[in-house]
């Protein structure tokens, strides 16, 4: 069996709470697959001034059963709920993986894709609830 391969997928903006320079972004990527044992190919990053996502697409049609992503977080994928679960089927269908540095979670099954959707809609309520937080202690002073 043929050792998976891993195409880095970088974004020169904010994704989440995080923002890091796409040099640092990569040498994170590299360290990761090292770790894992996997091959690191050179990323795609996502043009700044677009609000799509060109590069993934691009990468979801590269992709197969040896060659998959590795992306920093889950919050560089779509915000939208249906173009994100499109997204990951399709990776799926072709038996694919993605790999997520800072979640330290893997896409290779529908379990997996579960957890996923799951992890997200934890962080949207805790990001919700933060604000709610936030503004009613504002609101006593």
């Amino acid at each position: 069996m043929s050792k998976l391969a891993l195409i880095g997928y970088v974004k020169n903006k904010n994704f989440g709470p995080y923002w890091l320079p796409l040099r640092f972004q990569n040498q994170l990527l590299k360290i990761y697959c090292e770790s894992k044992n996997k091959i690191f190919h050179l990323s795609q990053a996502e043009p700044y001034f677009l609000k799509n996502y060109i590069q993934l697409n691009t990468l979801k049609k590269m992709i197969s059963k040896n060659l998959g992503i590795v992306a920093l977080s889950l919050f560089m994928m779509p915000n939208n709920k249906n173009e994100r679960h499109k997204f990951f089927q399709s990776v799926l269908k072709k038996k694919s993986q993605i790999h997520f540095v800072f979640e330290n979670i893997v896409l290779k099954d529908e379990k997996s894709l579960k957890n996923i959707e799951k992890y997200i809609k934890i962080q949207k309520f805790f990001n919700m609830s933060q604000k709610i937080f936030l503004k009613n202690k504002n609101l006593k002073k």
